[in-house]
């Protein structure tokens, strides 16, 4: 899971195995102006993440899991989304 606070810009990415979460890795970025762009990119066991085409954060998740993606809020606040697109990388 790839969690990003909007307001201090801190952003963590876990794993889970067998119910324990292991933190991969961790970063941080300026969240200035009302929209964004974060870009996640998935390659075998490379993870990147990317917030308006600056990297935020990378790791390798030596067992990465297969399955559904999606995007969600927690707290108070509104938080809009979209073109949310999910691409295979191919051309």
């Amino acid at each position: 899971a790839l969690l990003v606070d909007q307001i201090s810009g801190e952003a963590k990415l876990t794993s889970w195995r067998g119910g324990k979460p292991a933190v991969l890795a961790q970063g941080k970025t300026s969240m200035e102006g009302n929209w964004g762009m974060l870009v996640v990119r998935l390659a075998g066991e490379s993870v990147e993440a990317l917030w308006n085409d600056r990297a935020l954060l990378a790791a390798k998740d030596p067992n990465p899991a297969s399955g559904s993606a999606g995007m969600a809020t927690e707290g108070a606040g509104n938080a809009s989304f979209d073109e949310f697109v999910i691409d295979d990388g191919k051309k």
